[in-house]
């Protein structure tokens, strides 16, 4: 028995022209260009966190949270990765809050009194280098009137100083611009080292979390 016309033509291998080739080998091209690109876009560097608290706290949020949320019908895995997470998050509030005290308590406890012995001897100064032609300030400390270019200031009374109070006064931080000049530098830098870092490893942090399906 004969097969119908339509039967055979779906049977008979169908010829592919040029330019349907064409378009494939294209789209092939094209599909491999885009893999490429992909690639690309995902291949990082591997970088660890910080090593201290904070990069401890990082790590913690990344692999514990979720590691948590993949044990979902396992307790004793969910139990054990969030107490894990909990305990970083509370070793870094606890880290923020003793870094928040000291700073604070030096402020209240440690600098006042260094500060208020060099007002002290400023103001001897003062009183000295401008023969007794001084006002006293809102903090209770002895000023020149005029200050150096008014006409009370004489610089030949530096002699008149007792040596305990002129050494107390070359030896104070901020009358020694090199040694003041080089801690602000060494301060600055050490700053902008931890922010760069800091920065660069946020950014990294947001560019995976939008490229992880």
């Amino acid at each position: 028995m004969l097969r119908t016309t339509d039967e055979s033509n779906d049977l008979r291998p169908r010829s592919v022209t040029n330019d349907e080739y064409a378009d494939e080998e294209d789209d092939s091209e094209d599909d491999a260009g885009g893999l490429e690109k992909a690639e690309k876009d995902y291949a990082y560097e591997p970088e660890p966190p910080q090593e201290g608290i904070y990069g401890m706290a990082v790590a913690s949020i990344i692999i514990d949270y979720r590691n948590f949320l993949l044990a979902k019908n396992d307790f004793p895995r969910q139990s054990r990765y969030g107490c894990r997470f909990c305990l970083a998050m509370f070793l870094t509030i606890c880290t923020i809050s003793l870094q928040v005290y000291l700073t604070a308590m030096t402020k209240l406890i440690v600098t006042p009194s260094a500060v208020r012995e060099l007002r002290m001897s400023y103001g001897d100064y003062q009183i000295v280098m401008y023969d007794n032609h001084t006002y006293i300030t809102e903090n209770g400390h002895h000023r020149g009137i005029g200050g150096p270019s008014g006409g009370f200031f004489n610089i030949s009374r530096y002699n008149l100083m007792d040596e305990e109070k002129m050494h107390e006064m070359c030896t104070c931080p901020l009358a020694q611009p090199m040694f003041l000049s080089a801690i602000l530098l060494v301060w600055t830098v050490t700053c902008l080292a931890y922010m760069r870092e800091t920065v660069q490893f946020a950014l990294r942090l947001i560019n995976l979390n939008q490229l992880i399906p």
